[in-house]
């Protein structure tokens, strides 16, 4: 379970990291790369956000 979690927050900052290549990323995002903490609702909405830019990412390739 811890695996599966880690592995998704690496995906997490895939998904940032293409993103802030074509566009400017939140504060929030950035403060996620840069490994601080967050609480719970900034992950969460985090997670929100960046369920969006995988979709319009995968719609540029």
């Amino acid at each position: 379970m811890v695996f599966l979690f880690r592995e998704y927050l690496k995906q997490l900052a895939e998904v940032i990291t293409r993103w802030e290549k074509l566009f400017r990323a939140p504060s929030l995002a950035l403060r996620y790369l840069k490994g601080d903490t967050l609480d719970q609702c900034e992950l969460e909405k985090l997670k929100e956000v960046t369920a969006i830019w995988r979709e319009r990412l995968t719609g540029i390739s």
